[in-house]
């Protein structure tokens, strides 16, 4: 996802701000994001999918 990122405009840099900590990043908020819904109903876990969709496309620049 790194890759991703750094060909949307990620820097691909040390830091905290850099292609691989910001997929990291986002990958774990995904991933706990979707087991929370997951335990509450298929319809939450249908909306946190799509808001994990959002967040991700937006973080890539390629959604504003």
């Amino acid at each position: 996802m790194s890759i991703f990122l750094d060909k949307a405009g990620v820097p691909d840099r040390a830091g905290p701000a850099a292609a691989q900590a910001v997929a990291g990043a986002v990958c774990w908020m995904i991933e706990r994001t979707s087991y929370h819904a997951s335990v509450v109903s298929p319809e939450a876990l249908d909306q946190a999918s799509e808001t994990c969709r959002v967040v991700w496309l937006r973080v890539a620049g390629i959604e504003p």
